[in-house]
């Protein structure tokens, strides 16, 4: 959306997508409403950032999502106040779920210890950091990550092979649906 509003209600919706669901199917309604509000209102003595600001970083990203320099649009995202590596990757994917995926812990560990090199190469911390050169790292990172769900994408649409969500409907494959599959094999049982 070009409205501001819509803007600020997209990034709330995704923090909140974010936190309420728990390990083990527990859904987490109150810790999803705290975080959601800490954007709006700040925590103890830290002020929540001023929305004109927070709106600015979002389209700033949309742009640079839109030229496919998804290093840059993590760290533009990773700007606004409270975000860190994951919560910034989740509000990309929603921007443009075919080229951009998540990056979260649960990727992150699955990476850590894959035997294929080129994914392993892959793998960072998503620790929050205030090192400028960790940050960088964590975004190179994050673009490889996606070039390669997206990549793999591409590979599964080209041969027809297509996925079945939770309703029967059939779809083809976006990047952010391998990390999807790729996620759902690193959930501990």
């Amino acid at each position: 959306s070009s409205h501001d509003t819509d803007i600020m209600h997209g990034l709330l919706s995704t923090v909140f997508w974010g936190y309420v669901s728990g390990t083990n199917g527990r859904i987490t309604v109150n810790r999803a409403l705290s975080k959601s509000r800490m954007l709006l209102n700040g925590r103890g003595s830290i002020v929540a950032q001023d929305p004109d600001d927070v709106i600015s970083h979002l389209r700033s990203a949309r742009e640079l999502v839109l030229k496919r320099q998804l290093a840059r649009a993590l760290i533009e995202v990773r700007r606004i106040r409270f975000l860190g590596m994951s919560f910034a990757s989740k509000v990309l994917m929603f921007m443009a779920p075919d080229i951009a995926s998540v990056y979260d812990d649960v990727i992150s560990q699955r990476l850590k210890v894959q035997e294929d090199h080129d994914l392993r190469r892959l793998h960072v911390s998503t620790a929050h950091t205030a090192s400028q050169s960790i940050a960088d790292e964590q975004a190179s990172a994050y673009e490889g990550w996606c070039n390669w769900c997206s990549e793999s994408a591409s590979v599964l649409n080209t041969s027809n092979i297509t996925w079945r969500d939770w309703d029967g409907a059939i779809h083809r494959w976006r990047a952010v649906d391998v990390e999807r599959a790729f996620f759902a094999l690193g959930r501990p049982e």
